[in-house]
C-alpha cells in the first residue's frame, strides 16, 4: 500500500451509516417504549462523531438515566458541600436497580446479547454490533455550583466520561479546521487498521479513540492545506517531532490521552514512524 494522494482521499471517506442509523433508531424505539424511568438516549464514538471508516463494526449507544447522578462535591468545601445537600435528596434507587432493569429486557427480547463490564453487547438481532452502555448522569463540578455534564458507568473500577462534550469539541475542532479535522482522523484510523493487519509490528495497546484524541492536539493550522498529500504530511511531520505526548489531552479536555502510559506512548511512537515507510 502506497500512501498516494489518490490513496489518501478514499481513506478520508466515512463509512456507510445506513446500517448504524436503522439499528440505533430501531434500539432507541425498543428502549424508549419499555423503559419506565427517564432516559437521554444517544450515540457515542466514531458513528456519533462521523469518524467512522469502512469496517467499523460496534456501534456505542447510550442510556443514561438521568433522574439519578453522581458527583464530586466531597472536593469541595464543607459549607458548599452542606448547600449541596440541601439542594438535592438522595434518589430512591441506583444505577444498578436500572442496569438490573435493561438485562431483563434484553432478557425478554429476541436479541442476543453478551454481558461485559461497560457494556451489554448486542452480538445477534440487529444488522451490525451493538454496544448498550447503561449510565447515569455525573457533574463535575469545577467551582460549586459550576458543573460540566458527564456519565457514570458503573464497571469495576466506575468510569467517568463526558461524550455530550466530546462530541462537541470535535464538532468545533472540524469547524476550526476548514473540516479537514475528521478526515484526516479517518485517513490515520484506515492507516492503523492497516498496518495492523498487514504489518509484523502489532500495536496492541493503541486504538482510533487514541489516534483520534492525539489528532485532536495537533494545532489548527496544520489541518489547512489546501493540498490533501501535503496536509498529511505536515501533520505527521509534527507528532513525529513532538516530546509531550503525555500531556496530550482528550478532545473532552478532562483527562490526558496517555499520561505515563510509557507501553501507549512507545507504540505512538513506533506506529508514527512506521508510516512513513508507505509514502
Amino acid at each position: 500500500m502506497k500512501l498516494t494522494k489518490q490513496q489518501l482521499e478514499i481513506y478520508s471517506k466515512p463509512g456507510s451509516l445506513t446500517n448504524s442509523k436503522n439499528m440505533y433508531k430501531t434500539l432507541k424505539n425498543f428502549f424508549n417504549n419499555n423503559l419506565e424511568a427517564k432516559t437521554d438516549i444517544y450515540l457515542q464514538g466514531s458513528y456519533a462523531n462521523h469518524t467512522n471508516i469502512r469496517g467499523d463494526s460496534d456501534v456505542d449507544i447510550i442510556l443514561e438515566f438521568t433522574s439519578i447522578f453522581s458527583h464530586n462535591i466531597n472536593e469541595f468545601s464543607p459549607e458548599e458541600q452542606n448547600d449541596f445537600h440541601n439542594r438535592y435528596t438522595n434518589a430512591k434507587h441506583d444505577i444498578n436497580y436500572y442496569k438490573n432493569q435493561v438485562r431483563r429486557l434484553l432478557n425478554e427480547s429476541n436479541y442476543t446479547f453478551i454481558e461485559k463490564d461497560k457494556c451489554f453487547k448486542i452480538t445477534e438481532g440487529t444488522a451490525i454490533n451493538a454496544d448498550i452502555v447503561v449510565c447515569s448522569s455525573y457533574k463535575k463540578f469545577t467551582e460549586y455550583p459550576k458543573c460540566i455534564e458527564g456519565i457514570l458507568i458503573p464497571s469495576n473500577p466506575k468510569t467517568i466520561s463526558f461524550p455530550k462534550l466530546y462530541k462537541e469539541k470535535l464538532s468545533s475542532k472540524n469547524t476550526e479546521t476548514n473540516k479537514n479535522y475528521k478526515s484526516m482522523v479517518r485517513i490515520f484510523k484506515n492507516i492503523f487498521n492497516y498496518i495492523n493487519t498487514n504489518s509484523t509490528e502489532k500495536y496492541a495497546n493503541l486504538s482510533s479513540h487514541i489516534i483520534e484524541s492525539v489528532l485532536y492536539n495537533v494545532p489548527n493550522d496544520y489541518f489547512k492545506d489546501s493540498n490533501l498529500l501535503e496536509r498529511f504530511t505536515s501533520i505527521l511531520d509534527y507528532l513525529n517531532s513532538y516530546e509531550n505526548y503525555s500531556e496530550m489531552l482528550t478532545p473532552d479536555e478532562q483527562e490526558t490521552v496517555i499520561g505515563d502510559n510509557i507501553l501507549i506512548k512507545i507504540e505512538l511512537q513506533k506506529f508514527l514512524e512506521e508510516i512513513y515507510g508507505y509514502m
